[in-house]
């Protein structure tokens, strides 16, 4: 899933003060992804958030810039 980034909402030292955030995190908002994830430069853990609707985001849509032929653009000129 691409869209909106994950925010950091807590660090902890263990495994398991970060899963127990992370249920706590769950069961009070719905719709919300989240994961525990460990950093390893300074071995704490991370408890990561982010919402799961993309309802509110704009949608950017790119015109496809069409070629002209060469004998099209003779045609214009002359």
């Amino acid at each position: 899933m691409t869209g909106k980034r994950w925010t950091i909402d807590s660090r902890h030292t263990s495994y398991e003060a970060a899963d127990t955030r992370r249920k706590e995190l769950l069961k009070d908002i719905e719709g919300l992804f989240v994961k525990v994830k460990r950093y390893n430069s300074d071995g704490t853990f991370g408890v990561k958030t982010r919402l799961a609707k993309k309802d509110n985001l704009p949608k950017n849509k790119k015109k496809k810039k069409r070629k002209t032929s060469s004998s099209a653009k003779r045609s214009k000129v002359g």
